[in-house]
């Protein structure tokens, strides 16, 4: 404001005071202020009235340069004769010089001097008045005077020359004048044709006013002083133009303040952007575009490395990479094992060296290992009758027997049972599970090694047996004698250990079944991989007591979770034996079925009464059909790998730890036959319920049947931590099972369920420009596929797929958040391409230096999968 009310005053009497000066001259304001600077320079002659000195050609400027010379000439002369003249400490007069000057000439030519007493005079004078000692020859005292005598006539005269100068072109500063008038005369080379013009104008006397000229060259320095304080990017306007700009600020002064910080802000960035962003004609994102196309190339110049590395660079680096890691981890094991193998053999060999080579500790050693060899092969050639584990883990033959067997796995209860009460038996012990351990069955283990890693997980189970505990097994669902919220020895190492959390989840083959827990019980923080399969809209699976199970089980084979809704299921006696029934007709199903043909099965009641109403309804349906019985024996005996994974049907309480394909969960409470429901959830209701419930929907690695006579409307009690998660845990499920995935998303919202990656609102525009191309070809993309941190950025398929055809993963901010280069590059794709994905890396760099070229990778890429598809259609 303060600029503008400065400004149009002056420039209005600016243009006054111009208007007797060529239009050339001020046309705008880049001429504006070389004028001002030009009078500014000019100023020093025309305050003496010589404008004419400031043109070289002109005949007085010529006579004052032969001047100039002159006096430079006789400057240079008086500087060297009082060079000369300099070793006179006491400088005689000119008059005295010049009657010296003689008698010194006679003394020196007479043959006898020192009889003449104007020898002896003049000795005293040079001895008292002159330096001889500052000479290598010394001089003659002629030659001192005579350069005295030049000294007094080359400065006499300059004098007169500068006396003449003075006079005639009242210059009271010779050589500051001389400069500037070398200045300006070097600046003529660089003005413009109007300046040269104006210059031999003012030299040759056409101008009168010159004071008029003084005083104009303030008045132009103060207005581009009052227009710099204020506006940029106007040098290429009239004074007209000017005058109306500022008259337009003056009128909007009221805004101004509005828009000042952002202009405060454009003055900060470079000159060339400032312009660009003030003149910019077209749309604000080319100017954008265009300044970062400019960065990229010069970053490119700057960095040579990155300029070469494109897509096909990193997809070798990081094949080399995965080969490498790969070698790494065997070398590792390699390492591990030789070392043991060393240790051995070391052992073995000072055991076998003669007592005559060690020490006192190492025949003592010698002789306890030497005992323990011979006891263990002694027992290892007995046929019955071995000692205990305990007894041979100890004393010399625990020697041995540690270095054959340097890892032991085994619980808390049986270490104390089979293994010596030893400090530092071990180098390590490691908890697994150890939300299942009690202090007391702990402390004993902790003892045996100096270095302890607990694993757990806070959010399942403590070590409470709820079944176990009653009293009154009728009783079960009334009075809780065990404490469910007992303490673990995890939950004492959490309140002193440093801790790390383990995000990794690997269990589910799909994210939807981790997907409640992750939100619900670990803040979002576990890192699930996103599911490769699509999961389509579906019909509710609603059934009544008799009606066939092949249906139901045909659709809830094709997703991950799916929601079986018993319409006719009772609640007695804490047993629902329609749930019952139908979990037995799905298990003979599944056995039977080709489509449940190697999934391994589990069975999970949320009451030990449930779990025997299941057994029995297996057990009766086995005594049915004999073919099932045998199936059904083969079932719960089934090993793979040497591993235990058989058909287990069991309760809340003993279900931790275990996994399967698939898992049928019976919910069983419910309405009687009187339509009546009480909110009576057994353990669930009680403290730590939720973390019983967290532990049941986390067992299935690829399917999870939920058997329900009840849905999430029913349960009323929703205060209870417990009940509002199984009642959230139904309507997820019952979503899931219908394909309503936004639903189940906002399931876990509105439960306050936490989303630690939260869904962007705007897509990376590489993801964004790579939709909007496939999608104008006629492909479907899904973007941000994914429930964790780790996501799948483009899924590409048709409509009435099954799965995505191909998965594209975009170096977006997300991607470069990851701070481990072996997860960016090789873990997070690898698990992906283990889930099914097909995938295609993009580098935003090769988008956007050959966009067209990267898009046709991706298409031969679905042309691909879809000869893929193809294949193994007609395979099928």
């Amino acid at each position: 404001r303060a600029a503008v009310g400065a400004t149009l005053p002056l420039l209005r009497q600016l243009q006054q005071a111009l208007a007797g000066l060529p239009p050339e001259l001020w046309h705008d304001v880049a001429q504006l202020r070389a004028l001002a600077a030009y009078l500014q320079a000019a100023r020093p002659l025309l305050q003496r009235r010589l404008p004419e000195l400031l043109d070289a050609g002109q005949p007085r400027s010529a006579a004052f340069l032969k001047l100039r010379q002159q006096y430079a000439t006789q400057r240079a002369a008086a500087q060297a004769a009082a060079a000369q003249s300099a070793h006179w400490r006491v400088r005689l007069s000119a008059a005295e010089v010049a009657a010296a000057l003689p008698q010194a000439g006679a003394v020196e030519q007479s043959w006898l001097p020192w009889l003449k007493p104007a020898w002896w005079q003049l000795r005293g004078l040079f001895q008292s008045h002159y330096d001889m000692a500052a000479h290598a020859v010394r001089p003659r005292w002629s030659d001192a005077l005579r350069w005295l005598q030049q000294d007094y006539d080359a400065a006499a005269a300059l004098a007169a020359t500068v006396a003449d100068i003075e006079r005639g072109w009242q210059v009271d500063d010779v050589d500051a004048f001389s400069a500037q008038i070398e200045q300006l005369h070097a600046r003529s080379a660089a003005l413009s044709s109007a300046l040269l013009l104006f210059q031999h104008a003012l030299s040759s006397g056409a101008y009168a006013d010159l004071p008029g000229l003084l005083a104009l060259e303030p008045l132009c320095t103060a207005a581009l002083r009052a227009l710099d304080a204020g506006w940029t990017d106007i040098e290429h306007l009239t004074l007209r133009q000017l005058q109306d700009e500022v008259a337009a600020g003056e009128a909007a002064g009221a805004w101004l303040p509005l828009v000042a910080p952002g202009l405060a802000a454009l003055q900060q960035t470079p000159p060339a952007f400032a312009h660009a962003a003030r003149t910019w004609q077209g749309a604000p994102e080319a100017l954008e575009l265009a300044m970062a196309r400019a960065s990229l190339a010069r970053l490119y110049r700057d960095d040579a490395a990155l300029a070469r590395q494109d897509g096909i660079q990193l997809d070798q680096l990081c094949a080399r990479l995965g080969g490498h890691l790969r070698e790494l981890q065997a070398l590792n094991a390699r390492v591990i094992l030789e070392r043991r193998r060393n240790h051995f053999l070391a052992q073995l060999a000072l055991a076998n060296s003669g007592a005559g080579q060690l020490d006192a500790a190492q025949k003592e050693f010698k002789k306890a290992y030497t005992a323990g060899r011979r006891e263990l092969e002694n027992e290892f050639s007995k046929v019955m009758r071995y000692k205990a584990i305990r007894e041979l883990a100890s004393g010399p033959s625990g020697l041995v027997v540690r270095d054959l067997k340097p890892v032991w796995m085994m619980s808390p209860l049986s270490i104390s049972d089979t293994l010596p009460l030893e400090a530092d038996y071990f180098d390590v012990v490691i908890f697994d599970e150890a939300s299942q351990i009690p202090v007391e069955e702990a402390v004993p283990s902790l003892y045996r090694g100096p270095q302890v890693i607990v694993v757990g997980d806070e959010m399942q189970l403590p070590p409470t047996n709820f079944f176990g505990t009653q009293a009154d097994p009728d009783e079960a669902d009334e009075e809780l004698l065990a404490d469910l919220s007992s303490d673990s020895f995890l939950n004492q190492a959490a309140k002193s250990l440093p801790s790390t959390m383990l995000r990794w989840h690997y269990r589910s083959r799909s994210e939807a079944l981790i997907t409640f827990s992750n939100h619900r019980f670990y803040d979002g923080s576990l890192v699930t991989i996103p599911d490769h399969a699509l999961v389509q809209p579906a019909l509710p699976i609603a059934l009544r007591a008799g009606d066939p199970v092949a249906p139901a089980l045909a659709q809830a084979l094709q997703r991950p979770i799916s929601f079986h809704y018993l319409t006719d299921g009772l609640y007695r006696d804490r047993r629902n034996p329609a749930e019952a029934g139908y979990i037995a007709q799905l298990v003979r199903q599944l056995l039977n079925d080709s489509h449940g043909h190697g999934l391994t099965l589990g069975v999970v009641a949320f009451s030990e009464a449930q779990q025997d109403e299941i057994v029995q309804a297996l057990k009766t349906l086995a005594g049915q059909d004999p073919a099932f019985s045998a199936l059904l024996d083969a079932a719960y005996e089934r090993e793979e790998d040497g591993q235990f994974c058989g058909l287990f049907i069991k309760n809340l309480e003993n279900v931790q730890g275990d996994e399967r394909d698939l898992i049928i969960m019976s919910v069983c409470y419910g309405y009687d036959s009187q339509r009546k429901m009480l909110m009576n959830f057994g353990p669930i209701n009680r403290a730590g319920g939720e973390k019983r419930l967290n532990v049941v929907f986390s067992r299935a690695k690829r399917h999870m049947f939920l058997v329900s006579s009840i849905k999430h409307s029913d349960i009323r009690n929703d205060y209870n931590p417990g009940a509002f998660a199984l009642k959230a845990y139904l309507q997820f499920a019952e979503l899931s099972s219908l394909g309503d995935q936004a639903g189940a998303r906002q399931v876990i919202t509105l439960m306050g369920g936490k989303v630690t990656v939260q869904r962007r609102a705007e897509l990376h525009p590489v993801v964004a420009q790579l939709r909007a191309a496939l999608l104008d070809r006629g492909w479907l993309v899904d973007t941000g596929i994914g429930e964790s941190s780790l996501r799948c950025d483009l899924g590409v398929r048709h409509v009435g797929d099954s799965a995505y055809r191909l998965g594209i993963l975009v170096d977006t901010d997300a991607h470069y958040a990851a701070p481990d280069l072996v997860e960016r590059y090789l873990q997070q794709p690898g698990l992906l391409s283990g889930a099914g994905w097909r995938l295609l890396r993009v580098l935003s760099k090769d988008w956007v230096a050959q966009p067209e070229l990267v898009l046709q990778q991706v298409l031969d890429a679905l042309a691909s999968a879809e000869t893929v598809a193809g294949d193994a259609d007609a395979n099928a």
